[in-house]
């Protein structure tokens, strides 16, 4: 479906241009999640953002987007837009491949329906995904999956030629693992074996994600998109239509197959450092969920201290929680990171949001990640001292 700035709900047409450089995978293999009807645009201010923080720390914002591939970087403080870079004309708006950024709307909507008490993640996952009783996943819970600390082995690994993002944008393939996304979702999962014991260690792995989206659409009793939709995108107020990626079966790629606005991400995140509340005061998550995923129990720390995933030897101190990356109890931040320079960072206490959608020349760089938790991270520290 196109974004709301056609009135062609139906325009594939359409589809194929709404985000400059990427070609929009065929509509047969897309799910809606639509706008709300109720959206309210995000309020402006000017601010010297800029230069403060080159009196501070020397960086120039405007030229660390323009040099880091940026397609749209935006800012909130306090509830309030005070900075915003395009590389397109309206880039807030345009939809764009947010990788694995996708993992916390996902993890975003299971705390939506254990809020409502329509998902337990206690359970374990084989209650709701009965196919999966003889495979691997049989006695994890949901919440290890949220979590990634079941022992599912699954090769996280690039085999594919590192393509460029609009390379993989058309179809999101080649995969991860050969089979994955050719296959088919459930089909793989009962194929996978497990490396350790459920609940051992954080291990970051996509796979876990997806097969959250089908314990999540079998607990809400419907589609992925039409879940989001009816519990998370018209709530928050998001602006434009999102869409998701689906394997040939008509499955979802929760983990990393979402196309959002920049502005609507955006949303999102203000919502999570709003404690749950939507901007018009309606609580759409519980502050519990809130907070488990802020400061969570140390076990979950201890997991993350022993996990193999190289990434997390980066945040030494941090945890994985309903889909976010905890940077360390002395950061108070949580960010949701995606290849190619995907990111959403939160920081509650100061009441900051920075949304990153980027284009980088390959899907990993220690260089270009470590820039962009820094550089968060003096947003922050310059919002926090005002």
């Amino acid at each position: 479906m196109a974004t709301s700035q056609s009135n062609d709900a139906h325009s594939t047409e359409r589809l194929a241009t709404v985000s400059p450089g990427f070609q929009v995978p065929p509509s047969e293999r897309m799910a809606h999640v639509p706008a709300s009807p109720c959206t309210t645009d995000l309020l402006r201010e000017t601010s010297e953002l800029e230069a403060e923080l080159r009196g501070r720390f020397g960086v120039d914002l405007g030229q660390y987007a323009a040099s880091s591939h940026t397609d749209a970087m935006l800012i909130v403080h306090r509830g309030r837009a005070i900075w915003e870079f395009s590389a397109y004309p309206d880039g807030g708006r345009l939809l764009h491949p947010v990788m694995s950024c996708s993992k916390v709307v996902c993890g975003t909507l299971a705390g939506v329906l254990a809020d409502r008490q329509i998902l337990d993640p206690r359970m374990l996952v084989t209650e709701y995904v009965r196919e999966l009783r003889n495979t691997s996943f049989a006695g994890a819970t949901v919440r290890q999956l949220l979590d990634m600390t079941t022992g599912t082995a699954f090769n996280e690994e690039y085999v594919d030629g590192e393509p460029t993002l609009a390379e993989r944008a058309r179809g999101l393939g080649p995969s991860l693992t050969r089979g994955y996304y050719e296959d088919g979702i459930m089909r793989y999962a009962q194929t996978v074996p497990n490396a350790r014991i459920h609940g051992e260690v954080f291990n970051y792995r996509s796979i876990l994600i997806d097969v959250l989206a089908q314990v999540l659409e079998r607990a809400g009793g419907g589609k992925y998109a039409d879940l989001l939709g009816r519990y998370l995108w018209g709530p928050i107020g998001a602006q434009d239509d999102a869409l998701v990626f689906l394997d040939p079966f008509g499955r979802p790629f929760a983990s990393v197959g979402m196309w959002i606005s920049p502005r609507d991400l955006l949303r999102l995140g203000t919502m999570w450092i709003s404690h749950g509340l939507a901007q018009d005061g309606t609580r759409i998550l519980s502050g519990e969920w809130v907070n488990e995923t802020w400061c969570p129990s140390n076990g979950a720390r201890r997991q993350f201290r022993g996990s193999p995933y190289r990434l997390s030897k980066q945040m030494p101190g941090g945890w994985f929680r309903n889909g976010w990356w905890g940077l360390g109890a002395d950061t108070g931040a949580i960010v949701a990171l995606g290849i190619y320079g995907q990111v959403c960072f939160l920081h509650r206490d100061s009441e900051t949001v920075v949304v990153k959608v980027s284009q980088w020349p390959r899907p990993e760089s220690d260089s270009l990640m470590a820039q962009q938790i820094q550089v968060g991270r003096q947003i922050v520290e310059t919002l926090s001292a005002r």
